[in-house]
């Protein structure tokens, strides 16, 4: 029974830092698109006076508001996990916990990984003039 924990702690982490990096890369790619097709508005409102910082408070807004709905459908989901796995298991020890520590990792990394993935497809589009912002062809 032990060997049985040990294999699904250790597939759990596994499957976890896959997961982590898949989304890093999805969420980076949704900025990606997402500033790609606001290029020609942020270009005019470059134009009109608008300071990089400016754009960039803007677009991590949208970021920061899809970080908090993913950390708590994450939270959620992890919860009923661990419930899940923990009744399956009927032993006096759960395999799983979900502490306060866990808590606020999870929530450093989803805000770590939003700042991210939002910053640099921003950062990318803020150093492009206006001009070029406005009148480059997709």
């Amino acid at each position: 029974m032990n060997q049985n924990l040990l294999f699904l702690k250790s597939a759990g982490s596994i499957i976890g830092g896959v997961s982590f990096i898949i989304s890093c890369l999805l969420l980076l790619s949704f900025y990606n698109i997402m500033v790609e097709k606001k290029r020609k508005q942020m270009g005019i409102l470059r134009a009109l006076g608008a300071r990089g910082k400016d754009l960039f408070v803007i677009y991590s807004v949208t970021g920061f508001l899809l970080a908090i709905i993913n950390i708590i459908i994450t939270i959620i989901a992890t919860i009923y996990i661990i419930f899940e796995i923990n009744r399956s298991y009927n032993v006096a020890t759960y395999p799983y916990s979900f502490k306060f520590l866990s808590f606020l990792l999870l929530l450093c990394v989803c805000f770590v990984m939003t700042a991210l993935s939002t910053f640099l497809p921003v950062r990318k589009s803020i150093l492009r003039s206006p001009v070029e912002a406005i009148n480059k062809e997709r």
